[in-house]
C-alpha cells in the first residue's frame, strides 16, 4: 500500500509507524484464524495480507510475523488491534476508507475459504460466517447482494417465476446448452492436437517457432504468433457469475449482434462462474463465442475450473463407492453444478471440458498470460515439505518445463505478491492450495525462460486494474462480486493498456 498511517495534516489521520499499522489490519486475518476448525499457519496469513497489499515494510521494532505471534498469544492485545483499526478507519476519506476496507474483506474472504473445516473439507464455516457479517459491518461494506445479475437478465416489472423457469428447462434447450458446450470443448481438443510437441525443444521465449498462422495448445500451453502482434489482443480477468460485466466487456470490444471486429481477439483468464447467479449464463454465453469465433475467442483455466479425482467413502458402512468422482477444489460449487446440469447430468463431463482448457498463454511481444502466476522458485526458507519426487514434479527448467502437469496446477493457484520477497511461499502446498509468489520469483523465471510481461487474474484487485513489479506485471478483475470497479486490458503492438468498463 502506498499509505500506511498518514500524517494528521493530510487527512486528519493520526500518524502511526509501519509495524503499529500492520498490526491493525493483521488483527481480522488473526481473529477470522482462529474461528477455524483448524488455525492455518501464521505464513500464509502474512502472504494472503502481502498478497492484497495490505502491509508495509516493517523490521523495527516487530515484523509482521512477530506481530501475527503476539497477538495469537495475547486475546487483549488482538481485540485492542481490532478496536483501534475501527477508530482509524473512522478518520479516513470515505474513498480511502472503501479501498482499504474492501482490501481487508477480501483477504479476510480468502482466509475463510482458506481454512480447513470439519473431517478435512474446505469450507466457509458458520463461525467464520459470524465473523465475516461482523467484519462487514466494522468496515462499513455495501451487501454484495446488491449487485443482482438478475437486473441484467429481467424487467423488474416481469420477474420470472423460478418453478415457470424450472419448467421450461425442457430437453431442447438442454440439448442446446450441451451442444454449446461440447462444441467450445471440440475447438479446445483441437486447439491442443494441432499443437502437440510444438514446444519440444524451445528453452526460452525468444525460441518459439516463427511461422505458426493461429494459436495452438501444446499439452496446456497455449501459443499465439508473434505476426498477430498488430491484433487486437482483448485481456478479460475474473467474471465469477457476473454476465453484466462480462456483457459490458463485451460491448467495450465491439462484440455485437453482427459479430465482432476481425482484428481483435479475446482471451479470459478464467474463473468464469461461482458466486454469481449469472454462472450458467456466463458459461454458455462464452462457449457460443467460442464456437462461433473460434480463432478469435480463447478461455484460460483457473482455480475454480479444476475438480480432484476421488472415490467416495460412506459414512453409515465405511464402504468405499466404486464410482470415480471428480469433485470440485473450491469452496465455490455453482460452476460445477450449473455445468453438470447443462451436460445432461453428467459430473464427468464437467472434468474433461475443464481438463481441456488451456493454463498458460504465450502472447506476441513477451508478453505471458495466466489466472494466478508462475509458482515461487526454489530458496531458502521457502517453506517446501513435499518429497523430492514432488520437487521434481514442480521443477521449471526452462520454457517447455511449464507444460507440466503438476506446474500448471501452481498457474492456477499461485498469488502473485507485489512484495521484493516473501518467505514460506511454499508453505501450505500439502494442502493443494494457495502458493505465494514475489518480484524475486518472477526475476528468476525471466533467467530462466527469457524477459517477459505477465498479465493475471485471481487476486481480484478491488480498483479492476492493478500495475505491479514496477509495471511489468498487470492484474485485472472483471466481476463486481469482487471488485469496486472493474477493468480489462488490450495488448497490440506490444503496447499493453487498461480499460475501465461500467
Amino acid at each position: 500500500m502506498s499509505d500506511p498511517i498518514v500524517s494528521e495534516n493530510e487527512t486528519g489521520a493520526t500518524t502511526t509507524h509501519a509495524a503499529d499499522w500492520n498490526r491493525l489490519l493483521l488483527a481480522p486475518l488473526v481473529k477470522l484464524s482462529k474461528t477455524a476448525v483448524y488455525p492455518i499457519p501464521n505464513c500464509v496469513i502474512i502472504n494472503i495480507a502481502n498478497s492484497r497489499g495490505l502491509l508495509e515494510e516493517s523490521q523495527v521494532p516487530y515484523t509482521p510475523d512477530e506481530i501475527v505471534v503476539s497477538m495469537h498469544k495475547d486475546p487483549a492485545q488482538l481485540e485492542s488491534a481490532l478496536f483501534n483499526l475501527e477508530q482509524h478507519l473512522n478518520t479516513r476519506s470515505p474513498e480511502s476508507r472503501e479501498k482499504i476496507s474492501q482490501q481487508i474483506f477480501d483477504a479476510a474472504r480468502i482466509i475463510a475459504e482458506y481454512s480447513e473445516g470439519k473431517e478435512g473439507q474446505i469450507s466457509i464455516e458458520p463461525a467464520e460466517v459470524d465473523f465475516l457479517s461482523e467484519l462487514r459491518r466494522v468496515l462499513k461494506l455495501q451487501t454484495s447482494g446488491s449487485k443482482d445479475i438478475s437486473k441484467a437478465l429481467v424487467s423488474k416489472k416481469t420477474p420470472v417465476d423460478p418453478i415457470i423457469w424450472a419448467a421450461e428447462w425442457t430437453e431442447s434447450m438442454e440439448d442446446a446448452s450441451f451442444e454449446l458446450l461440447v462444441g467450445m470443448h471440440e475447438h479446445h481438443e483441437n486447439e491442443w492436437k494441432s499443437g502437440h510437441g510444438l514446444l519440444d525443444q524451445v528453452t526460452q521465449l525468444r525460441n518459439l517457432p516463427l511461422t505458426l498462422d493461429n494459436p495452438v495448445c501444446d499439452q496446456g500451453v497455449l501459443v499465439f504468433p508473434q505476426a498477430w502482434a498488430d491484433r487486437k489482443i482483448w485481456i478479460i480477468g475474473d467474471l465469477h457469475g457476473d454476465f453484466r460485466a462480462l456483457e459490458s466487456a463485451l460491448t467495450t470490444i465491439g462484440v455485437g449482434k453482427d459479430g465482432m471486429p476481425e482484428n481483435s481477439v479475446i482471451l479470459l483468464l478464467g474463473d468464469y462462474g461461482d458466486r454469481g447467479s449469472g454462472t450458467l449464463a456466463v458459461w454458455l454465453r462464452i462457449a457460443s463465442l467460442k464456437k462461433r469465433f473460434p480463432k478469435q475467442i480463447f478461455l484460460l483455466r483457473g482455480n475454480h475450473e479444476e475438480t480432484v479425482a476421488m472415490r467416495l467413502t460412506r459414512v453409515d458402512t465405511g464402504r468405499t463407492l466404486n464410482t470415480l468422482w471428480h469433485v470440485p477444489t473450491t469452496t465455490g460449487m455453482e460452476s460445477y453444478l450449473m455445468l453438470a446440469m447443462a451436460l445432461h447430468g453428467n459430473l464427468g463431463d464437467v472434468a474433461t471440458l475443464y481438463c481441456q482448457i488451456p493454463d498458460l498463454a504465450l502472447l506476441p511481444g513477451g508478453v505471458i498470460a495466466l489466472h494466478g502466476c508462475l509458482p515461487p522458485r526454489w530458496k531458502e526458507k521457502d517453506g517446501w515439505r513435499g518429497t523430492d519426487e514432488e520437487k521434481e514434479s514442480l521443477t521449471i527448467r526452462n520454457l517447455a518445463d511449464l507444460r507440466k502437469t503438476a506446474v500448471r496446477g501452481t498457474l492456477r493457484w499461485t498469488d502473485f505478491t507485489d512484495r521484493d520477497e516473501i518467505t514460506e511461499g511454499w508453505g501450505d502446498h500439502a494442502r493443494g492450495s494457495r502458493l505465494f509468489a514475489d518480484c524475486q520469483d518472477l526475476s528468476h523465471w525471466r533467467g530462466v525462460i527469457g524477459d517477459f510481461r505477465m498479465v493475471h487474474g485471481h487476486t481480484h484487485p478491488s480498483e479492476g486494474t492493478c500495475w505491479e513489479d514496477q509495471k511489468r506485471v498487470l492484474a485485472l478483475n472483471t466481476s463486481s462480486h469482487t471488485a469496486l470497479k472493474l477493468g480489462i486490458a488490450v495488448l497490440e503492438q506490444g503496447t499493453l493498456q487498461t480499460i475501465p468498463i461500467t
